[in-house]
């Protein structure tokens, strides 16, 4: 009976973010929730990484791990992970790790840091990309799970458009170019367009800094800090345009969530961004190149006229059960492998 027990027990996959609340990002809350039944899922503790039981590590933002605002506790975490390190070598846990951004946003040691997390990556076995778009670093360990929807989780209802309404919606960091947005709609026709700053500001240089251009810009406004779901949905509902002028975009929950509400977007060029718009239609998904101007808003706005009479961004490949059974799929395969090594892993 025990035995029968103990090969019935779930799996257990620690994913390395902290558990559900209220602002957790419905990225993951969706993922979990389309796992397969017999997969338990347990969330980030330094206790439960170095002493707990878990089958399998799965990773989503690498940096949480060494990430500190004292150089004391930087030090504390340092060691905490090269202990999780040496477990995971020594017990030959999996590592799988989804690539949600290509560097970290924040900034941390550039050293030792680095070199602790490119240790945990020696040690990743496959590497899940949410878009088409693979780095060559990673092509020979890695699968392609594309990000999900959000079609589902604002299932409420999509308010009113308000014409000429131009939205940014997400943390404000400095790599997301809010300050170029503003100072692109100052050389704009104003007189018809309005723009609104939606989301929390990662530091108070920042809030301070897109704060005073919007005090400066006659039809701006901003509401610097966390909103719920409904409100967001709003937000996104109320807005014509979505504009995510990033420096740098790989991936972005943002512009999948804006395209679930129906809503049209302008990102910058390159080969993410250009598949995306291949994928769903580019009468949705608009591009510009170098950096954000008048005129890219303007002919955004010329080329959305005709929307309304077209069909829905294509989500079909974005659904939610098909990313649970191919990341379940994932899991298994690790957990046989760590069970039958070959020959070179057992030397």
């Amino acid at each position: 009976m025990r035995a029968n027990q103990s090969r019935s027990r779930p799996k257990v996959v620690l994913q390395a973010v902290p558990a559900p609340q209220a602002d957790t990002n419905p990225y993951l809350l969706q993922l979990f929730r389309t796992l397969p039944t017999d997969i338990e899922v347990r969330y980030l503790s330094w206790t439960l990484l170095i002493f707990g039981h878990y089958d399998l590590l799965h990773v989503h933002w690498p940096e949480v791990f060494i990430r500190a605002k004292s150089r004391p506790r930087r030090a504390v975490k340092y060691f905490l992970f090269m202990l999780l390190l040496l477990r995971i070598k020594g017990s030959r846990i999996p590592v799988v790790r989804t690539l949600h951004n290509m560097t970290p946003h924040e900034s941390f040691d550039a050293g030792f840091g680095r070199r602790l997390l490119s240790m945990l990556d020696s040690l990743t076995s496959v590497w899940i990309s949410l878009n088409p778009i693979v780095p060559d670093a990673i092509k020979a360990n890695s699968t392609i799970i594309l990000h999900g929807h959000y079609r589902d989780w604002f299932s409420s209802g999509i308010v009113p458009t308000e014409p000429g309404r131009i939205l940014f919606f997400g943390l404000v960091r400095p790599y997301k170019g809010v300050e170029e947005l503003i100072q692109a709609f100052r050389a704009a026709e104003r007189s018809l367009y309005s723009l609104r700053i939606v989301g929390r500001a990662e530091s108070s240089q920042a809030a301070e800094s897109v704060g005073k251009l919007v005090l400066e810009t006659p039809r701006v406004t901003a509401r610097l800090e966390y909103i719920s779901d409904s409100e967001l949905a709003e937000e996104v509902g109320q807005a014509e345009l979505v504009v995510l002028p990033y420096r740098r975009m790989f991936n972005s929950g943002s512009a999948i969530l804006a395209l679930s509400l129906n809503r049209p977007i302008l990102v910058p060029r390159n080969s993410v961004t250009v598949a995306l718009a291949d994928e769903v239609g580019r009468s949705w998904v608009h591009l510009y190149d170098g950096q954000l101007r008048a005129d890219h808003l303007s002919d955004a706005f010329a080329a959305i006229a005709s929307l309304a009479d077209g069909p829905p961004p294509d989500l079909s490949r974005r659904d939610w059960t098909k990313a649970g059974i191919a990341l379940g799929g994932i899991y298994r395969s690790q957990w046989a492998s760590s069970l039958n090594p070959t020959p070179k892993e057992k030397i």
